[in-house]
This record gives C-alpha cells, sequence and structure tokens, in this order.
C-alpha cells in the first residue's frame, strides 16, 4: 500500500502558487488597464495544472512496508495470496428460531 499524501500535498502546494501567480497578474492588469498598447496576461489554471499533476504523479512514491516487530506475530504475506474474496449470503434456510 502506497501513500499518496505527499504527491497530494505537492500538487495543493503548486495549485497555491499557480493561485497567487495569477493573482499577481491579474492585479497587473487592472493597475494597466489605462496604459497604451499593454496586453493583459493570463495563465490557463487547467493547463497549468494538468501539467504540474503529470510531473508530481509520475514520480515514484515511496511505498510503506509492513513490519513484523515480534516473531510471535503472524508472518507477513503477499496480499495477493492472503486475501480471498468471499462473499456470504443470509437465506430464509439458515434462519434458526432461538
Amino acid at each position: 500500500m502506497s501513500i499518496e499524501t505527499s504527491a497530494t500535498q505537492a500538487l495543493a502546494a503548486k495549485a497555491l502558487d499557480y493561485r497567487a501567480l495569477r493573482q499577481d497578474m491579474i492585479s497587473s492588469n487592472i493597475a494597466n488597464a489605462d496604459t497604451p498598447f499593454y496586453r493583459p496576461r493570463d495563465l490557463r489554471f487547467e493547463d497549468t495544472l494538468a501539467i504540474e499533476k503529470a510531473k508530481i504523479l509520475n514520480q515514484t512514491s515511496p511505498k510503506l512496508q509492513m513490519a513484523q516487530t515480534n516473531s510471535a506475530h503472524l508472518p507477513l504475506h503477499d496480499e495477493q495470496s492472503s486475501l480471498k474474496a468471499t462473499t456470504f449470503f443470509r437465506d430464509g434456510h439458515m434462519a434458526r428460531n432461538d
């Protein structure tokens, strides 16, 4: 099982940095609204976020390994071999009238 909080936090930090940069651009656009030949600038949030998300999520995230702290504990197994999908159904034939 991998812990994805570091990638999520990094992505949130990048999104906040982007929003701060965009606010600076918007305030610059407002301040220079009456300046002749000034071209307003803007960033597309969706494009920038997609690029940063791809950068962050393509990095290998560290895996959290299980640790056995006592030899008397149950042995560690591979998740796929130790888990079996089982569904139990309750029908009228199994009911007990106690």
